[in-house]
C-alpha cells in the first residue's frame, strides 16, 4: 500500500486534516477497496468540514444511485438528484467553476430516471418531469438542505459516525478523529 502521508497538518490527527485532503482520501479508499466503511467514513468527515466540497458531494450523490432502468427513483435512490439539487442551489457555496460538473450529473441522474429520450441522436430532456420528481421528494424533505442533511446523517448511520438511537456521533468515531492521520494508508 501507498502511505500518503505527510499531510502536513501540524497535528497528525485525522480530526486536523483538511476537507480537501480526506476528499482525497476518500476517492483512493474507493478507487482501491470499494465503499467500504472507511471510505464512506472518510465522506462523512469530509462533509462534516465542508457540504460544498465538490468531489465528496458527486460521491455522495454517486452513493445513492440505484439502478432505475429508466423509471423515477423509490425510496433512498432520490437523495442521488436532491444531492445535486443541494450543489446546483443558487444560494450553494459551490464554486461556479464546479457547476458545470454538476450540471453533468444531473443530466445523467435524468437519464437514469427515465427523463431524457434520445430520437435520431437527439436528445430529448423533460426538466419538467424531472423538477416534478424531485418537488415531490422535497414534499417529504421538506427542502433541497434538509434532503442534503437526511442524505449525509444516512451515510453517518452506515459509516458508524453516528448513532441513530442516540442522534449523537459514536464513540468510534470520535476515536477515530483523534487517531494518527498516518493510519490512513492508502
Amino acid at each position: 500500500m501507498i502511505s500518503f502521508w505527510p499531510f502536513h497538518t501540524g497535528g497528525g490527527r485525522i480530526k486536523d486534516l483538511k476537507a480537501q485532503q480526506i476528499a482525497d482520501s476518500a476517492i483512493k479508499s474507493l478507487q482501491q477497496f470499494g465503499r467500504t466503511h472507511l471510505t464512506l467514513r472518510l465522506l462523512y468527515r469530509t462533509l462534516e468540514l465542508d457540504p460544498f466540497q465538490p468531489k465528496a458531494l458527486l460521491l455522495l450523490s454517486e452513493h445513492y444511485r440505484g439502478k432505475t432502468n429508466g423509471a423515477p427513483p423509490k425510496g433512498d435512490e432520490a437523495l442521488a438528484g436532491i444531492v445535486i439539487e443541494f450543489a446546483l442551489d443558487p444560494k450553494s457555496a459551490l464554486p461556479s467553476e464546479q457547476k458545470p460538473v454538476f450540471e453533468k450529473a444531473r443530466l445523467e441522474i435524468m437519464r437514469d430516471w427515465g427523463f431524457v429520450t434520445t430520437r435520431a441522436g437527439e436528445s430529448d430532456v423533460d426538466h419538467i418531469g424531472y423538477m416534478t420528481c424531485i418537488n415531490l421528494q422535497l414534499g417529504q424533505l421538506k427542502s433541497v438542505p434538509n434532503g442534503f442533511r437526511i442524505a449525509l446523517a444516512k451515510l453517518g448511520v452506515l459509516a458508524g459516525v453516528y448513532d441513530p438511537s442516540t442522534g449523537s456521533p459514536t464513540r468510534a468515531y470520535q476515536d477515530w478523529l483523534h487517531a494518527n492521520a498516518s493510519t490512513l494508508h492508502l
